[in-house]
């Protein structure tokens, strides 16, 4: 596909400071599936919250 609809690259996020999230290169297409699955306190929702702007990060995080 030809253009993402988040491309994400070098997104980190601590908390606490443990590492919750380190993402070097992620593109989310439309119409397209993903999953995302972890064990307990892994980011999961720490990583919906940054993709839905409830929760903002200092990264060089690119949103389309």
């Amino acid at each position: 596909m030809k253009h993402p609809i988040f491309n994400i690259k070098n997104l980190k996020y601590e908390r606490s400071g443990k590492r919750v999230l380190d993402i070097k290169k992620l593109e989310i297409h439309r119409g397209s599936c993903y999953v995302i699955y972890g064990d307990v306190g892994a980011g999961k929702s720490t990583f919906l919250n940054v993709l839905s702007k409830r929760q903002s990060v200092l990264s060089d995080m690119v949103l389309y």
